[in-house]
C-alpha cells in the first residue's frame, strides 16, 4: 500500500516484545472499536529475545524492520481475530507495514488501552489466538517440558534442567 492510497481508519504501529505488540493491538483495536473507526492492523510481528535493549541510561524502542519481523499471521490466528472484531460492529483490515505512515506513528499501545474500555480490550486479547503452524511449537514445546519434568520428577535427586531439543521457533520468509 503506497502512502496515496491510504483509506480512511485507526492507523497505529507496534514496538518491543510480545506483551508490548499484544497490548498494543488490544488497546489500539479497542480504541477504534470505541470510536466507531475502521481499525487498520499492521501486517507485522517483531521477533526478537529483548524488548528493549538499554543505550546508556536510555531504553531503546524496538520498531519493526525488515530483519526482525514476520508477517503477523504466523503468529496469530488472524481469522479469530477479525470474526471478534467483527461482532463490534466495525470493520477491521490487515495491511502491510509500509514504513512510510507507520514509522512516523507513536508506539502508544499502553496510551491507546488506558482510553479504550477494558473489557473491549480483555476481548481482543483473548482472541489473539496461536496461528495453527505456531500452536503445533508450542503444542510440541509443553509436550517435551511436560515429558522432560514427569522423568524429572520420578527420579527427585537430579536437578531440573531444561530439556534440550533442537526446535525451531520460527522460520522467517524474510531472511534470507
Amino acid at each position: 500500500m503506497s502512502s496515496a492510497s491510504v483509506q480512511r481508519g485507526h492507523y497505529y504501529t507496534v514496538c518491543n516484545g510480545l506483551a508490548d505488540q499484544m497490548l498494543g493491538h488490544a488497546g489500539n483495536i479497542a480504541l477504534a472499536i470505541l470510536r466507531q473507526e475502521p481499525v487498520m492492523i499492521p501486517d507485522t510481528f517483531i521477533m526478537g529475545d529483548a524488548p528493549r535493549i538499554p543505550s546508556g541510561l536510555v531504553w531503546k524502542t524496538i520498531v519493526p524492520t525488515f530483519e526482525n519481523s514476520i508477517p503477523l499471521g504466523s503468529v496469530f490466528d488472524i481469522r479469530t481475530l477479525m470474526d471478534k472484531i467483527a461482532t463490534f460492529g466495525i470493520q477491521a483490515q490487515i495491511v502491510p507495514y509500509d514504513v512510510k505512515i507507520h514509522k512516523r506513528l507513536d508506539c502508544s499501545g499502553l496510551a491507546a488501552l488506558q482510553a479504550s474500555q477494558p473489557d473491549v480490550a480483555k476481548e481482543i486479547l483473548k482472541a489473539m489466538v496461536p496461528s495453527k503452524a505456531r500452536q503445533r511449537t508450542l503444542d510440541m514445546m509443553q509436550s517435551a517440558m511436560v515429558a522432560h519434568v514427569s522423568t524429572k520428577l520420578r527420579t527427585s535427586s537430579e536437578s531440573l534442567e531444561p530439556p534440550t531439543a533442537n526446535i525451531t521457533l520460527y522460520s522467517s520468509p524474510f531472511r534470507r
